[in-house]
């Protein structure tokens, strides 16, 4: 039997469950043949009248001049003038609700009069009763907001983020003002060193029922109505269930702009770096806050994406870099031709371009470009030096609208961008839709119609849904539609098994996926129904990354012994993946000694270098867990002598070293001594110049965590310092010595400096700082001149410097004198600006100088930011960065000094914080764990980790090599 549903110029067909949906004027949805043409590029006039607007001004103000003349956009499309002031002012977001309202959010307080009270920042709604596209009623919604830039319909009103607030407001009387205003979350503050740039931006509804934001970099305790208690934001982006609320963080580290693709996936911007994607899940990773998980956010475009603007003359274009991306959108729509679907739009505000680029997946990461016909040139680009495009959004009709900011203050603009063959489709009546309407919408093929259909169907609760969807599960012929479908049965709490079964045994590897997380929606007290999890188990050997990696994830939900083997599974098939180990070891908040042990127990698995790395990441992670159950099922496989010794000592390090974070150490978790055999014999190994030196370098190491005194090993460990070792040998002793509180350590290294390299010098410099108890022993040796000032790293100066014992600081200054700018002056090394440059050489001094803590071409490591990012400051700039760098901080990368209970001090970058562990990034891509109760104070600084007067000691040839290294690198 078939049901039919007509509206505008689609009709829905129900047919045994499944929804088709026909084209009632045929050929118009049909793409336009003139804007597939390569390289079809417009440079003529845009001839579209812009429609009447209706402005709140006297009438006697004309207004203003369109100034699309000024536009140029891709051949087949056009650009139309949907409203300008002073119908609306300063527009930072826009959003269309279910009725076809444009809600306009007025940031009219940015960037000098934040302070103004009432606040400048206001909402306004322009209304379209007629459906023609035109907005003749406006007014304003409400007002008296700060930094309003982020909108989301919802329920009949808006959610709006007015920093340091979110606001709901609505209008209950029908005259276009909100008389309901609900403060839902506050306490979004800005951390001193943050700018007026950065503030809540960005909402948006994903396939996940709930709104997601970005707190560009914001910190604070959020508060709520609702809320039982604050959520520390901990630099992390946040979503919340419209319907109760409830708000949870999100992987993000201050953005500019958020949207998603049909498939849920998420892609972020900020200013330099215009795509990327979220890709582990800050919900699972904070389940287990000790694995010491690095990266979460992959960079999807370029590090620096060239664009064109147009030049002075006909046909003329200028290439430059994207400043500054703000509020990107994947186009969803159906108007545009269907190759156009799944592009990111991005707009620069400060080029004033908007960038498109093609979005290709590879398994669990995204790569983007520019289409091949937009080679050298932007998709749309104006001659308006007041064209400052800050967000794109996908609307009703299947079109862009585009908002202009403008110059702030009283201007600004909103556009339309249309394919030049289209006809308006009639509006659909949602408030008049039943659950069978609404249902049926969700396979309709414009996404946006899709996202208020699924929202609708949450906000109503309609049981009578429940049947229709399930029956679109098990027979649409559509993988979007399957998707929808099955995000609304969960969130309408109506999944149930069998259609839990049918999302996990679906063809599509995107639904199975959603079908992974939409099972966890079953889970009670850590139990799955058993069919349910006999089949999420199934998928430990599925063909696709992406289900896999969803996998690693939500088995961590589930309490049960046998996850493990599921886990273990996937480690085995896919080793060396980053991103499937972090999501692993998120998941073994119960049971990680089992999977150690399962994982160990293969030789295949154990023998591979990324499985010696997962191993003793494990261990480590184990040990500053601290669970005695754990600890103990490690050193028993280890003690059972199945490993070789080089894993043995290397394994037992790691647990130790992990142990020593919390407050332990493998002395006290080995009760009855089975370790003792391993560091008598490590004694031995480390002195015996037989043996290969990595063995001998885990032995030394592996004494400084053992359940041996430095009475016992410290002059052992004196004799290999001096004594015709390897460089290798003795930094393994300094490592170890510096983890020892006796108070000879200091004397002793002392007593042996002259026989120390300078690297080696600087390495126990660095060692001796490590701890609070010896850092006067240091003064007092540089003050007798036993060491000297050119033994200190520049991070170590910085450190002493502001050392929060004022009378050290104080000495420090007098042996190092005050941060000198001259050291990195910009000037000195200028010469090397006007030099030819070679790449190739530079990527040699990049290793040597700045793999440390840099990425650049796939080579280094990710402690500070991508460099190739930074070429588009242009090179002038960018030598001052890296000349300069305590001058020229970046959000996301400042350096804190940890400080423990028990007097140790560790300097990096914080990534991550919880209130049961925080872990920080160290020069040289370490990523260390500390238990919480054992950290004594985190104190951020005003120094960068990178060292002061880098390029001191090179040649002007040398730097212009490195810059021409960074300026042509690419990924």
């Amino acid at each position: 039997m078939a049901h039919y549903k007509i509206w505008g110029r689609w009709t829905a067909v129900l047919i045994c469950g499944s929804v088709l949906l026909l084209n009632n004027r045929a050929g118009l949805a049909q793409t336009n043949t003139n804007s597939t043409t390569p390289s079809s590029f417009s440079n003529s006039t845009v001839t579209t009248q812009a429609p009447p607007v209706a402005a709140i001004a006297p009438a006697t103000n004309a207004p203003p001049a369109t100034g699309l003349e000024l536009f140029q956009v891709k051949r087949g499309f056009q650009v139309e003038l949907v409203a300008s002031e002073p119908a609306v002012a300063s527009p930072a977001a826009i959003a269309f609700d279910e009725q076809g309202r444009l809600f306009v959010a007025e940031m009219r307080d940015y960037p000098d009069q934040l302070n103004t009270r009432p606040h400048l920042g206001r909402i306004r709604l322009l209304q379209d009763p007629e459906d023609k596209g035109e907005y003749p009623t406006n007014t304003i919604f409400a007002d008296d907001l700060s930094l309003p830039a982020g909108l989301a319909c919802y329920g009949g009103g808006v959610f709006v983020l007015s920093t340091p607030e979110v606001i709901y407001l609505k209008d209950t009387d029908g005259d276009g003002q909100a008389d309901v205003r609900k403060v839902v979350f506050s306490g979004f503050v800005r951390p001193p060193q943050v700018t007026t740039d950065q503030y809540l931006n960005s909402l948006a509804w994903g396939l996940d029922n709930r709104i997601h934001g970005l707190a560009a970099g914001l910190e604070g305790n959020i508060t709520g109505p609702g809320m039982a208690q604050p959520l520390a934001l901990a630099g992390a982006d946040f979503s919340f269930d419209p319907r109760t609320l409830a708000l949870r963080r999100e992987t993000g580290d201050g953005g500019t702009g958020l949207t998603f693709d049909n498939f849920g996936r998420k892609f972020v911007s900020d200013p330099t770096r215009p795509v990327r994607h979220p890709v582990l899940p800050r919900r699972y990773l904070d389940r287990n806050a000790f694995s010491g998980y690095g990266r979460q956010v992959q960079d999807v475009s370029l590090p620096a994406v060239a664009i064109y603007r147009p030049g002075s003359g006909t046909n003329r274009t200028v290439s430059g870099w994207m400043k500054h991306a703000n509020g990107l959108t994947v186009y969803r729509g159906s108007a545009f031709p269907s190759n156009y679907v799944g592009s990111v739009f991005i707009p620069d505000r400060e080029t004033g371009v908007i960038h498109r680029e093609i979005i290709r997946d590879f398994g669990l990461e995204f790569y983007s470009e520019r289409p091949a016909d937009e080679a050298g040139a932007e998709f749309l680009t104006s001659r308006d030096p007041h064209f400052h495009p800050t967000q794109v959004v996908n609307g009703p009709d299947g079109c862009l609208y585009v908002s202009d900011f403008r110059q702030g203050k009283d201007t600004g603009r909103i556009y339309r961008i249309r394919p030049g063959r289209f006809e308006r489709p009639k509006r659909i009546q949602f408030a008049k839709l039943g659950a069978f309407e609404l249902s049926a919408l969700l396979g309709h093929p414009n996404g946006w119609a899709r996202d208020i259909a699924a929202r609708m169907l949450y906000e109503r609760k309609d049981p009578a849904s429940a049947p229709i969807l399930a029956g679109m599960l098990a027979r649409s012929r559509s993988e979007l539609t399957r998707l929808h479908v099955l995000n609304v049965l969960a969130g309408l709490d109506a999944l149930g098994e069998t259609n839990a079964l049918l999302g996990l045994r679906d063809p599509a590897p995107t639904v199975r996926e959603h079908g992974l997380r939409s099972a966890e929606r079953l889970i009670n007290d850590g139990v799955l129904p058993e069919r349910v999890w006999s089949q999420v188990r199934s998928l430990a050997s599925d063909a696709s990354r992406s289900v896999r990696f969803q996998l690693a994830l939500t088995v961590g939900q589930v309490s049960r012994a046998d996850k493990i083997g599921v886990l273990a599974i996937l480690m085995r098939t896919d080793p060396a993946n980053a991103w499937l180990q972090a999501a692993v070891l998120s998941s073994v908040n119960q049971g990680p000694g089992l999977l150690f042990t399962s994982l160990a127990s293969d030789p295949g698995y154990r023998s591979t270098a990324a499985g010696q790395l997962f191993l003793a990441q494990t261990c480590s992670m184990i040990g500053v867990r601290g669970q005695a159950d754990e600890v103990s099922q490690v050193m028993s496989f280890i003690s059972q002598g199945r490993l070789d010794a080089l894993s043995s000592y290397a394994l037992l390090r790691s647990l130790g070293e992990g142990l020593s974070r919390t407050g332990s150490s493998l002395a006290l978790a080995d009760l009855d001594n089975r370790l003792k055999p391993f560091f008598t014999r490590a004694l031995e190994v480390m002195v015996d110049e037989t043996l290969a030196e990595p063995l001998r370098c885990e032995a030394i190491r592996l004494a400084g965590v053992s359940s041996f005194t430095y009475q016992e090993v410290g002059d052992l460990l004196l004799l290999l310092l001096g004594s015709g070792q390897s460089a290798a040998i003795q930094s393994a002793v300094i490592s170890t010595l510096g983890r020892f509180t006796d108070p000879r350590v200091a004397p002793n290294l002392f007593s042996r400096w002259g026989m120390l390299s300078p690297a080696l010098r600087a390495q126990a410099v660095n060692a001796l700082l490590s701890r609070a108890e010896r850092i006067p022993a240091v003064m007092g040796a540089l003050r007798d001149r036993v060491i000297a000032a050119s033994d200190f790293s520049p991070v170590r100066v910085s450190f002493l410097r502001t050392y929060r014992d004022a009378a050290i600081a104080q000495e420090a200054v007098r042996f190092f004198g005050l941060y000198d700018p001259q050291l990195g002056n910009i000037q000195r090394h200028a010469p090397a600006l006007k030099l030819s440059q070679d790449p190739g050489r530079g990527r040699e001094l990049f290793r040597a100088l700045c793999a440390e803590c840099h990425r650049l071409n796939g080579e280094g490591r990710e402690v500070g930011p991508d460099l190739a990012g930074l070429k588009v400051l242009g090179k002038e700039a960018l030598l001052q960065a890296i000349a300069e760098p305590n001058l020229t901080g970046r959000p996301g990368f400042g350096t804190v000094v940890l400080e423990t209970r028990v007097g140790e001090n560790a300097i990096g970058i914080l990534e991550h914080e919880t209130p049961e562990a925080l872990s920080l990034a160290q020069a040289g891509g370490g990523h260390l764990v500390w238990a919480r109760p054992t950290v004594q104070t985190v104190q951020p600084q005003p120094w960068s980790i990178m060292p002061e007067g880098l390029l001191n000691g090179l040649s002007h040839q040398q730097i212009a090599d490195l810059l021409g290294a960074i300026m042509a690198a690419s990924r």
